[in-house]
């Protein structure tokens, strides 16, 4: 009932403009990795929270069944281990070259209708009706037809209604279904900000009663591009809590990849301390783990040696995200369910250094759990005790 309570709590103290009101509870997020969701890693780090999302495309063909699906059991017995769930619904219309169904098709229908099984089946504590919009939409999906009208922006109206219609008559004991939308990404851009169907849907968020919270996700540079992200949504909705499903400073440890382990004081002491020439560059040394993992402690002092990492990104993000009216945020939480477990390639992100667990890269020194990253970890169970 937490989420509930944080809900209604942060609602009110939004709309009377204190911000700080409502903590910010800090969930394990598994991407459309929900198989990952093992109760032994949960474990290991023992989240309030686990979220993933799933493709609508899958199961939509048939190919995919919630009744039987891994990773759908994998979240269902997380929650039956005292777990909350947040499963957010992918429409990969994009990936898949599909256009958005036209209002009152049998394609839309289809979608509705397995929103609705999402919603009847599994009783997520909360449901989210959009991952990223702009990644997930045909481009031109997104922009004003002749009516005026945008495809994408009306469909996730209509199905806010549909779904929020269900509300009262889903049966069993749980909770009363909690609705979210929003799906932006690089809201600190001024192309975002002034995209004409991220305005129509931030009026939208900020007028209607059907919505509980918005989410959205913020993948930046630095906390600078958190800030200007969070001040415009907020500026833009004003009352209703923030979910953020995705966070990190990938874009900063991408431009790191090329730079040379030793080109830091530190750093190259570490890597004449391990026998690694100093110009062997990030993206290779963290490429070598992935084909053998280090020790931990290794990994540890790697990280401490490049003024590039802050061991304290989640603790400030966590603070910076509180101040906004976040009540939940799920960050990443295993190597495998957030970044490939595999050699990047010369344009790869690496989105590998983003989770609390560094099971990927590094052996663990303490039989109890996987390898985790430094001050990462820390913050996670601070706040997860």
């Amino acid at each position: 009932m937490r989420l509930l309570c944080f809900l209604a709590l942060a609602a009110g103290h939004l709309a009377a403009g204190h911000l700080a009101a409502a903590p910010l509870q800090l969930g394990a997020n598994f991407n459309e990795h929900l198989a990952a969701a093992k109760p032994e890693l949960l474990k290991s780090g023992n989240p309030g929270w686990v979220r993933g999302f799933l493709p609508a495309s899958g199961f939509l063909s048939g190919r995919k069944k919630l009744t039987n699906d891994p990773g759908v059991k994998a979240f269902l017995a997380a929650r039956e281990d005292g777990r909350k769930i947040a499963i957010t619904i992918k429409w990969d219309f994009q990936k898949k070259h599909i256009r958005v169904p036209a209002p009152d098709s049998p394609r839309e229908k289809e979608c509705f209708d397995f929103a609705t099984r999402v919603a009847s089946e599994l009783h997520p504590d909360l449901l989210l009706l959009v991952n990223e919009v702009h990644i997930d939409t045909m481009p031109e999906d997104m922009k004003p037809g002749g009516d005026g009208t945008i495809p994408m922006v009306r469909f996730l109206q209509r199905l806010t209604t549909h779904v929020h219609g269900l509300k009262n008559n889903l049966g069993g004991d749980g909770p009363p279904l909690r609705l979210s939308c929003g799906g932006f990404t690089r809201m600190d851009q001024r192309r975002m900000r002034e995209h004409p169907a991220n305005l129509a849907l931030l009026e939208w968020l900020a007028a209607t009663k059907e919505l509980d919270a918005v989410n959205f996700h913020l993948h930046h540079n630095n906390l600078e591009e958190f800030e200007e992200a969070l001040s415009f949504v907020r500026g833009k909705v004003p009352e209703k809590p923030f979910v953020i499903t995705e966070f990190s400073i990938v874009w900063h440890y991408k431009r790191q990849l090329a730079r040379p382990i030793g080109a830091a004081p530190a750093g190259k002491r570490f890597a004449e301390t391990r026998g690694i020439a100093p110009e062997t560059t990030v993206r290779d040394f963290l490429n070598d783990c992935v084909r053998k993992p280090v020790p931990e402690s290794v990994m540890h002092d790697f990280l401490a040696s490049q003024p590039w990492d802050d061991p304290q990104f989640l603790r400030k993000s966590c603070e910076l995200m509180e101040k906004h009216g976040v009540i939940l945020a799920t960050s990443a939480y295993a190597q495998g369910a957030s970044g490939n477990a595999r050699p990047m390639k010369a344009d790869g992100t690496p989105w590998i250094l983003n989770p609390i667990f560094f099971n990927a890269l590094a052996t663990s020194d303490d039989p109890s759990r996987p390898a985790t990253r430094p001050g990462f970890y820390q913050e996670f169970r601070r706040r997860n005790p």
